[in-house]
C-alpha cells in the first residue's frame, strides 16, 4: 500500500536565500515538497542555470522583466538592514506555517534584534548561516528529536527542558538520543544548534 500525500499551497515552509553563501544540499532537501522559492538577485543566475524555478527575485535596483521572466520581482532597500517586517511584506501576507531563510550572520543578528525589540512573531523563522542552524519562535513550546551530541545554545532564562540537557562552557549539550521538550515563557525561542 502506498502512502499519499497532499501538499496544499502555503502548508511548506518557503526558502529565501539571501546570501551566496549558502549549503545547497539542505536547499535540494527542503525544495523537495515544492515550496515557494524566493532568492536575491545574485543567486538568480544560479538556479535558472541548474533549472530550478525561482518565484520572487529580491532586488535593489528597479525590475528588469527581461532578466526574470517567470519569477515575480519585489525591490527593498538593504539586504542589511532585512527586517521581519520587509520578511512578511515578501512573503505578501501568505499563511505559511514558518520560513526558512539562508543569510549571513551580520542579517540574522539584525533580524533577532528586530525581532526581540517587538516579539509579535506569527511566523517561526529558520535561520541558516552556513550549516549552522537558528530557531526563532514565539510559541510556548518547542518539541524537537535530538541525537546525542547536539551541541545547542539558547537563553535558559524563562525556558525549562524535559528530559534536561547538560549545560557546560555556555552551550547545552545532548546526552541522549530522545525528543526533547522546550517550554518557554514570556519570552521568544531563540535556539542555535550546532
Amino acid at each position: 500500500m502506498s502512502s499519499h500525500h497532499v501538499i496544499r499551497d502555503e502548508q511548506e515552509p518557503p526558502i529565501i536565500i539571501l546570501t551566496a553563501n549558502f549549503n545547497m544540499d539542505l536547499v535540494n532537501d527542503l525544495l523537495g515538497w515544492s515550496p515557494l522559492l524566493i532568492v536575491v538577485e545574485e543567486v538568480y543566475p544560479f538556479f535558472e542555470a541548474i533549472g530550478i524555478k525561482v518565484d520572487i527575485v529580491i532586488g535593489l535596483v528597479e525590475e528588469d522583466s527581461v532578466k526574470y521572466p517567470e519569477a515575480q520581482f519585489i525591490k527593498i532597500t538593504s539586504l542589511e538592514e532585512l527586517t521581519y517586517s520587509t520578511v512578511l511584506q515578501v512573503l505578501q501576507g501568505k499563511s505559511f506555517t514558518g520560513v526558512n531563510i539562508f543569510c549571513s550572520d551580520k542579517i540574522k543578528n539584525n533580524l533577532i534584534r528586530h525581532i526581540s525589540k517587538k516579539p509579535d512573531l506569527v511566523l517561526p523563522l529558520l535561520l541558516f548561516v552556513a550549516d549552522v542552524k537558528t530557531i526563532v519562535s514565539s510559541k510556548t513550546k518547542h518539541n524537537k528529536w535530538y541525537p546525542s551530541g547536539q551541541r545547542l545554545l539558547y537563553d535558559d532564562k524563562n525556558i525549562s527542558v524535559l528530559p534536561p540537557i547538560t549545560k557546560k562552557d555556555g552551550f547545552y549539550f545532548v546526552d541522549v538520543d530522545a525528543k526533547y521538550k522546550f517550554l518557554i515563557q514570556d519570552s521568544l525561542l531563540i535556539m542555535t544548534e550546532y
